[in-house]
This record gives structure tokens, C-alpha cells and sequence, in this order.
């Protein structure tokens, strides 16, 4: 595990909780996935010079901060969008409707990656309309 990788990892942490703190609650949770997934590659990283038990302890310890960062991402989300949606109640059309293409994109992945997954097939059209 090079050092360079760990600084990568706590700069991100750093970042979420700027932009969080800023209220920019959606690239926070964005930031924080993005520093669970580098925390849950170092957990898979070991350096040669570590003992095995002492390689062990350290991927626990990455992976363990790797979930939690996940968490938090999933809290910041939601708390975004409670606010967002406290927000639309006093506005003619939600906010949502006046934001970039890329921003939603972002969005959508965002709630996929934490809530969801891709689908591995195709939903069938008849099949939907049956359950309709």
C-alpha cells in the first residue's frame, strides 16, 4: 500500500466533509463513495515487509472504515434529499427539473451504487404489463 493511495483516501474523507458542511449534501455522498471504494481497494492491498497478522489487522481496519464511509455516503444522500424535498414544497416545480444532464446522471448512479444495482436482464414488456 503506497502512501500516495492513503493520502487519496483521507483527501476524499476531507473533501465529503467540506462539501457536506456546505450543505452540498449530493457531491458529498459522492465523495464519500468514492472514498469507500478507495479504502476497500487498501484493504485488499498488503505491503511485503508487514506480517501476515499485521497485513490481516490493517485490511480489517481499511475495510471497516471502507463500510463506514459507505454508511455515511447513504445518510448524507438521504439528508439531501429530505432537504430537497422540503425545499420543492414551497417551489411552483421541483428543483430537480432545473439541474444538468450530468447531474442527473451522477444522481441516478449515485442512488443506484447505494441503494440498487444494475439489472442483469432485460424486464419483459408483457411481464410489466401483467403486473399492472
Amino acid at each position: 500500500v503506497s502512501q500516495e493511495e492513503v493520502e487519496k483516501a483521507f483527501k476524499l474523507i476531507e473533501k465529503g466533509n467540506v462539501l457536506e458542511s456546505s450543505n452540498d449534501f449530493f457531491s458529498s455522498a459522492q465523495t464519500f463513495v468514492q472514498a469507500s471504494l478507495k479504502l476497500h481497494q487498501l484493504s485488499e492491498e498488503t505491503n511485503d515487509n508487514e506480517t501476515a497478522e499485521e497485513a490481516k489487522r490493517i485490511a480489517d481496519l481499511y475495510d471497516d472504515q471502507s463500510r463506514h464511509y459507505f454508511h455515511r455516503s447513504r445518510d448524507v444522500l438521504i439528508e439531501g434529499m429530505k432537504v430537497e424535498n422540503e425545499t420543492d414544497r414551497s417551489l411552483d416545480e421541483p428543483m430537480f427539473t432545473n439541474i444538468s444532464d450530468e447531474n442527473a446522471k451522477q444522481r441516478i448512479e449515485l442512488f443506484t451504487t447505494l441503494f440498487s444495482r444494475e439489472p442483469e436482464t432485460e424486464i419483459d414488456e408483457e411481464e410489466e404489463e401483467k403486473e399492472l
